[in-house]
């Protein structure tokens, strides 16, 4: 199975916007960080938990979620909790492992003060660690 590209989530979310690729992001380094190859099997395994604020652009995060990890709502292996922050948490229900991957604080306000097409690309390629804490469970 294969997980979609960046540009296939922008085509399935509807635009190019800095919310979806943090999504995204979060995703594809959590997935990295369990190991975890999409699959059918692994999917039945796998559960994504996003914390957010419940409203837009912040729930654009979602999307880029379920583009890159595969959990979707109507799988019903990812669950959206209201928070003021946004946080990524997937889990192997299987082996016990999950990480959580977690937008940093001062990341919001930049990308919020930016154009919506010069934040989304400075959150395609900004490194990792300045956009994001990653811990391992």
């Amino acid at each position: 199975m294969k997980g979609l590209t960046v540009e296939e989530a922008v085509r399935f979310h509807g635009h190019r916007g800095p919310f979806l690729i943090l999504g995204y992001r979060a995703g594809k380094i959590a997935m990295k960080n369990l190991g975890a190859k999409l699959s059918m099997d692994f999917l039945r395994k796998l559960r994504a938990i996003v914390y957010c604020p419940m409203r837009i652009p912040y729930t654009c995060f979602i999307d880029g979620v379920q583009c890159s990890t595969g959990c979707t709502i109507g799988k019903l292996n990812l669950n959206i909790i209201e928070k003021d922050r946004i946080v990524l948490r997937l889990e192997d229900k299987e082996r016990g492992k999950s990480v959580e991957v977690c937008v940093n604080n001062d990341i919001l306000p930049k990308i919020l003060t930016m154009e919506m097409e010069e934040a989304s690309e400075w959150v395609l390629k900004t490194d990792i660690e300045e956009i994001f804490k990653v811990r391992i469970r």
